[in-house]
């Protein structure tokens, strides 16, 4: 079927762009605003690999082993099921998506059928990334990201540990309870989406902002949702709204709750020490988000942009403060990431530049 050393040239370099794709990943969800719940990579193992073109040769027979795109795969889990349309656009915009072989395997079971599925994309470097050097040993291949909600998650593991793959599988003495159990964790996840909304919303008959000091009260999301509409927050994205005549949208809810949640995490708790963070480092933040924001678009990217963002920065500052220990791991909890030492030394030259601005 295929040699060892067939094997060992198809498979050279794969868990590095793992790496690298889980990397780019970490910060494009974090640019949308979503924090995955964790993203991990793996490369097939040989022998997986020569299950699959025998399966596959069964109905094709020039199936072979450049024909497997999922060699790399990468799977992406969200809190949410609404957050994996967001990761899948931003995936869109940033890797070359190969139609043909992606599927949204959530749309394509039809009502009546038990199943609980996830986003599968083909993917593969755009030709801006294929220019930079650590990236060109990676031209031609593809890897699969598989984008799926928690729930959505828990379901495909069951199923799998059943060892049934398909609803035809199925006795069908079984088949309506599974049936009952996957529209049962299809509602859950949208409760869950709704139950988010609803806490993240300011509650009826809360203080109005005026009445107490904003400075002096604790981060929520509430309380930091007020703050982004004045003081130097407001301040901030209006400058660079104004110099780049770009639009920048509000936040959502669930990225709110996250975003209290990870300052907290930092020891950030309250809006006057949220300020003063904000304040000391305002030119050096500046200068590193527009210099990110120029180097993308110059790319030909379109960076999505939220009023939130900022603070995405300013974490990252407050994280180089730590030491390496401490910042690997804070920063991988936060973004449930490995990739620490990469993204650090791409964004460290910049702070270490954009402070002395």
């Amino acid at each position: 079927m295929f040699s060892d050393e067939e094997w060992m040239e198809r498979a050279r370099g794969l868990d590095d762009l793992g790496v690298r794709v889980s990397g780019i990943i970490s910060t494009l969800a974090s640019e949308v605003d979503v924090t995955p719940h964790s993203i991990k990579h793996r490369v097939k193992d040989r022998n997986s690999a020569a299950r699959k073109i025998t399966k596959k040769r069964a109905t094709n027979p020039t199936y072979g082993l450049e024909s497997l795109t999922d060699v790399l795969g990468v799977r992406v889990i969200t809190y949410f099921s609404d957050e994996v349309d967001r990761i899948a656009q931003a995936l869109n915009d940033e890797f070359v998506v190969d139609e043909a072989n992606s599927i949204d395997k959530r749309k394509s079971h039809e009502a009546d059928r038990f199943g609980y599925m996830s986003l599968h994309y083909v993917l593969s470097l755009t030709p801006e990334r294929l220019a930079m050097p650590e990236y060109r040993q990676h031209a031609g291949i593809s890897f699969e990201v598989q984008i799926r909600s928690m729930l959505q998650h828990a379901w495909a593991e069951v199923e799998h540990d059943l060892g049934y793959k398909s609803a035809g599988d199925v006795p069908d003495m079984y088949r309506r309870k599974f049936s009952m159990l996957a529209g049962t964790l299809e509602l859950v996840d949208q409760q869950f989406c709704a139950l988010r909304s609803e806490l993240g919303a300011p509650r009826a008959g809360s203080a109005p902002a005026d009445e107490v000091p904003l400075m002096d009260e604790p981060i929520s999301p509430a309380s930091l949702a007020a703050y982004i509409e004045r003081a130097t927050m407001l301040r901030f994205n209006e400058r660079f709204a104004h110099a780049h005549a770009v639009t920048i949208s509000p936040s959502e809810p669930a990225a709110l709750n996250r975003l209290v949640v990870n300052l907290n995490e930092l020891g950030i708790r309250m809006l006057g020490d949220l300020e003063e963070l904000l304040a000391s480092h305002f030119e050096a933040l500046y200068s590193l988000m527009e210099k990110r924001y120029l180097r993308a678009r110059d790319r030909g990217e379109t960076p999505a942009l939220t009023v939130t963002t900022p603070l995405l920065y300013l974490m990252l500052f407050k994280i180089s403060e730590m030491g390496a220990a401490e910042g690997r791991a804070t920063f991988e909890k936060i973004w449930k990431s490995s990739s620490y030492e990469e993204y650090m030394k791409s964004v460290s030259s910049e702070i270490r530049k954009a402070r002395h601005v």
